[in-house]
């Protein structure tokens, strides 16, 4: 555990002060984890999904569902997001048929509840229960957020009443196409959908990204796991309000493969076209530069990447690129990136 290890140094580095000032590191580090863990108390959630013929699995069948790509039948969590009862939760939770959804508060108080939409893709999905009122976090602003920092994956226990509490490290931003964070708190099926949260108790994003596929081989975390952004999810609530329901990725792809070793360059050499895509559907060839969207300047593959991913599937792009020696505009049909 290496936010461990860190504590540890920083305690070692003291000298042979005293047990007491030896201690103090840690009984600071877990004050601030208790207090932040009790903001998030009142907006971490227990969904149970009572499931139809085709999404359930019996308990003496859970080893075989795990294998073929179905959630577990046990209760999971979810994060209230607004006051107004609307709760956010991984897809993956709510993904099989269901006949009905419950949700239960911190308080106890049970509502069955509606799922409003979701983004298949992005690993979110959105409840509404007839609640009013309710408790939520403060969201941090992501400018704050710094790779290395604390941060806290809360689920709720089996029981339902007590929390769960994964501490951990931001490993990277930028994951998940820029929708994401990359964290090694340990994530599985009944914390996931929970809040992610900084030591003070702000909202950070909510985590997502845990399957089955590979479970039984590797298990359902190896430290490697992820969070949906709250900026990111705060851009999408407006949408799954209204009952946005995207399967697949739901991200705008154009298909092609940058030559990473033309460093001398300002743009971006293609080094492969993918058949069948829209830049092979526009004409687009190996060895072509693109030095342009949509009137922006692009100079490198990055910012080609998060042009595109900022684009919606079905959306038009007018790229500007060089051949031989010759500018050239060409306008593409964006399609939906095939996998993640």
């Amino acid at each position: 555990m290496r936010h461990a290890s860190l504590w540890m140094f920083a305690v070692l580095a003291c000298g042979a002060s005293g047990a007491q000032e030896e201690e103090s590191p840690f009984r600071a580090y877990e004050e601030r984890l208790a207090r932040a863990a009790e903001r998030a108390d009142a907006v971490t959630v227990t969904i149970r999904v009572e499931r139809d013929a085709n999404g359930a699995i019996s308990s003496e069948n859970q080893y075989k569902g795990q294998i073929f790509g179905r959630r577990p039948s046990a209760p999971v969590t979810g994060t209230i997001i607004d006051k107004d009862g609307f709760i956010l939760t991984s897809f993956f939770n709510v993904k099989e048929g269901h006949k009905k959804i419950e949700v239960t508060l911190a308080d106890g108080d049970t509502h069955e509840a509606k799922l409003l939409g979701y983004h298949q893709g992005a690993d979110i999905a959105l409840l509404k229960i007839p609640a009013e009122n309710l408790s939520t976090l403060t969201d941090v602003s992501m400018s704050e957020v710094k790779t290395g920092q604390m941060v806290v994956a809360v689920g709720r226990g089996p029981d339902g009443k007590r929390l769960t509490i994964n501490p951990g490290i931001l490993s990277a931003p930028g994951r998940l196409a820029n929708r994401g964070l990359q964290v090694d708190a340990k994530l599985n099926f009944g914390n996931v959908g929970g809040p992610l949260i900084d030591l003070n108790g702000r909202l950070i994003g909510v985590t997502c990204k845990v399957d089955v596929k590979y479970a039984p081989t590797y298990g359902q975390n190896s430290g490697v796991g992820f969070a949906m952004r709250i900026d990111e999810l705060r851009r999408l609530l407006p949408e799954l309000k209204a009952g946005l329901k995207v399967t697949g990725t739901g991200q705008a792809f154009l298909g092609v493969q940058a030559d990473i070793t033309a460093t001398d360059i300002e743009g971006v050499r293609l080094a492969g076209i993918q058949p069948g895509t829209p830049a092979e559907l526009a004409g687009l060839q190996v060895g072509d530069i693109i030095i342009g969207m949509d009137g922006r300047k692009i100079t490198t593959f990055n910012e080609l990447r998060v042009a595109i991913i900022a684009k919606k599937v079905g959306d038009p792009a007018t790229f500007r690129f060089v051949r031989d020696g010759k500018e050239h505009e060409v306008e593409v049909i964006l399609s939906e990136r095939p996998g993640e």
